[in-house]
């Protein structure tokens, strides 16, 4: 149960929650168990795909909340900040072009990296970053919009990738991979929580959005979100 957290013991019905790729070793089994936990009579469904195709099953009502990121496309969703992560150079561990320490931006983007297909997940935050500091496009050596693909081909020394880690979470803590930071830029994105402006939300999507920002605090908080920083709000999403 979360600490600190009261939900109604009524709220009853199905919501069906988009999570992409690469948030889901961070959020999917944790918020499983909140939900059962908080809301006992809400039959929570949870669909992993490119955030690419959770946005237009958001907006017709095949799916009741998503997660995304804020790419300044978003504008039609009622949309809750949730966190910023940082997106990190991510090499093999024995990787001879892999840098012992920060990298620049403009010498990240020159090495073989593998990315996501436009336009999903951190593809339109790197292209939209060197576009602004009026560097030379990524130099993509693979486009792979698979996390489990795309880790397969970092372990067998394909390239090198920019994400933030969680994805990454288990071959990072063994020794597999490791990361340096971006420096002195930064590179960033913010999770959302989006819903439907046109739709209305059930009193159970409206809880299972309030167990969501509550366990991304504790996750940010007590460090098990990695390289996530807790935009914090009192404010319930999608509650005037």
């Amino acid at each position: 149960l979360l600490a600190g957290a009261f939900f109604p013991p009524a709220v009853a019905g199905k919501v069906i929650f988009g999570i992409p790729h690469s948030v889901s070793q961070a959020l999917a089994l944790p918020l499983l168990k909140a939900v059962r936990g908080a809301l006992p009579r809400v039959e929570l469904e949870l669909t992993e795909e490119l955030t690419g195709n959770l946005t237009p099953q958001l907006r017709t009502g095949l799916i009741h909340l998503a997660v995304l990121f804020d790419d300044g496309q978003l504008d039609e969703f009622r949309c809750h900040p949730l966190l910023d992560e940082s997106l990190l150079l991510i090499s093999p561990a024995d990787a001879p072009d892999a840098p012992s320490g920060p990298i620049s931006l403009r010498d990240a983007l020159r090495l073989p990296l593998i990315l996501p297909a436009s336009p999903h997940g951190v593809r339109p935050i790197i292209e939209a970053a060197a576009k602004q500091a009026g560097l030379a496009a990524p130099n993509v050596v693979a486009d792979i919009s698979s996390i489990s693909i795309l880790r397969t081909s970092l372990l067998a020394g394909l390239g090198h990738t920019l994400l933030p880690p969680m994805p990454m979470q288990r071959e990072l803590a063994q020794g597999e991979l490791r990361t340096v930071p971006i420096a002195p830029e930064t590179l960033t994105r913010r999770v959302m929580l989006c819903a439907s402006r046109h739709i209305p939300a059930s009193a159970a999507t409206l809880a299972v959005a309030r167990v969501l920002q509550t366990l991304v605090g504790q996750l940010c908080q007590d460090g098990s979100w990695w390289e996530g920083r807790l935009i914090a709000t009192e404010r319930a999403p999608f509650v005037s």
